[in-house]
């Protein structure tokens, strides 16, 4: 059994500076962005998948939100939109923001190895104005949230590289995976619902 008491850890900002003796190219540091402009724009607008991250009453939570293309919608050069997707009514990133607005986005575009990285504050509403023209899947959202970016920088393809992410030879075939449905009747003590019958709600919970 793994034993960390046994492991030496880095605890200083001094030591773990020594370990990266050189600093950041400048480059890294003055692409650090606060508004969007055009290149972050398209990203954006491209995006089909967005992770968002919080943390809060609770706990840390990171998540995936997905839709066609530009889902997340530009409002202007500091604010997006995002309707709120059917899913499974836990809203515990909702639950987080209440306590602590702030938040990470991830975006990414299929087909594409660079991704867009910022740090907002996060606003739930149920604001009809918004609600009623930004729709999801052509569906009105509940509630939707506003982000404020407060930066907003590239993330070079090195990660999605090395993940083999793009190349459809790496791929796992999903035949060979079990489905949710077998994971959970696993993982949930006593669960009283079949393999089958968890997959035939999942399937319908969109």
């Amino acid at each position: 059994m793994f034993d960390p008491d046994n492991i030496k850890l880095i605890k200083s900002r001094d030591e773990l500076r020594n370990m990266f003796p050189f600093p950041p190219a400048q480059i890294y540091l003055d692409s650090v962005m606060t508004q969007l402009e055009k290149y972050s724009r398209m990203i954006i607008e491209k995006s089909s998948l967005m992770f968002l991250s919080s943390v809060g009453e609770r706990g840390i939570k990171v998540s995936p939100r997905g839709g066609k293309p530009g889902f997340v919608r530009i409002l202007d050069d500091q604010w997006l939109f995002m309707p709120d997707g059917k899913g499974n009514n836990k809203i515990e990133n909702f639950e987080n923001l209440l306590s602590d607005p702030r938040v990470g986005l991830l975006f990414m575009i299929n087909g594409y190895d660079i991704t867009l990285r910022a740090t907002a504050t996060a606003y739930i509403t149920n604001d009809a104005s918004l609600l009623d023209r930004y729709l999801l899947d052509g569906k009105r959202a509940r509630i939707g949230t506003l982000f404020r970016l407060e930066s907003i920088y590239l993330h070079c393809g090195k990660a999605i590289q090395r993940s083999g992410l793009l190349d459809p030879s790496t791929h796992q075939d999903p035949e060979e995976m079990p489905s949710v449905g077998t994971m959970l009747k696993s993982m949930i003590k006593d669960m009283p619902y079949s393999p089958e019958k968890i997959d035939e709600y999942v399937a319908g919970n969109k």
